[in-house]
């Protein structure tokens, strides 16, 4: 289902977990400071961090660079540093260069990330620990499948959702 949320239990309770809200394609940077996508495309996503639950010294959630990759419909894949150009750091809101963020045991973060694709035929993939779990989705049908809190609580509220 989309959003996508996914996160780590103990026992019964969900101690941390990460979200990614909507994505939006081709995105219209609105930094007038920025250049056009080095890559092509700039398609930006929102996100959630929850580590409030995990106590001091815990394990860190962790949404920058080297989590992403994008798999091209012809199959070569581009790493997060290569997604992560500069014209795309430059379009995030509030991001002062950054890419992505990291949630330390105890905090919620979220936020938003610009990618820059050179298309939009391919799948962009978060990977949560080393290879093990995280996110996959087919950027092409984002702007369908991905709706925002405002959507779904409005479909909720008129007894659609």
């Amino acid at each position: 289902e989309v959003p996508f949320l996914a996160g780590i239990a103990t026992g019964t309770e969900l101690v941390h977990f990460y979200r990614f809200e909507r994505m939006d394609v081709d995105w219209k940077c609105t930094n007038p400071q920025a250049g056009p996508p080095q890559n092509g495309h700039f398609v930006r996503v929102f996100y959630m961090l929850s580590n409030s639950k995990v106590p001091k010294g815990g394990p860190k959630l962790d949404v920058t660079a080297h989590t992403w990759q994008y798999t091209g419909k012809d199959g070569k894949t581009l790493d997060g540093a290569q997604l992560a150009t500069s014209a795309a750091k430059s379009c995030q809101k509030g991001s002062k260069g950054e890419f992505g963020a990291v949630a330390e045991p105890g905090f919620l973060v979220g936020g938003e990330i610009v990618f820059d694709l050179p298309s939009t035929d391919g799948i962009l993939q978060q990977t949560y620990r080393e290879g093990v779990g995280g996110w996959r989705f087919p950027v092409k049908n984002a702007n369908t499948n991905f709706r925002s809190l405002d959507e779904r609580a409005a479909d909720r509220f008129n007894g659609i959702g």
